[in-house]
């Protein structure tokens, strides 16, 4: 985010709608994420994490309604910090 008082013109965005505090809704998770790595290690421990959900987006031409989106982040204590892994979209 860019400080306490982010400009909608800013390079990173940490909303996305109007309001910084209000537009972002955190809640923990646990689960076993189907990532690449973990699919080829046929890896299924579950892990915890973070799911942000983005709120008060740009009205949905098709339904009217706010455009959303969700985040998935998990935490894996055996990867190093360098390491990465990611979803395959399954």
């Amino acid at each position: 985010m860019d400080g306490s008082n982010p400009e909608v013109g800013a390079a990173c965005m940490g909303y996305s709608g109007g309001n910084v505090l209000d537009d972002i809704d955190t809640s923990e998770i646990s689960g076993a994420p189907m990532t690449k790595n973990r699919l080829e290690a046929a890896e299924t421990s579950i892990l915890n994490g973070v799911k942000l959900t983005y709120t008060n987006g740009e009205k949905c031409a098709a339904t009217g309604e706010p455009t959303k989106f969700s985040l998935n982040m998990y935490c894996n204590p055996d990867m190093e910090f360098t390491e990465y892994d990611f979803s395959l979209g399954v």
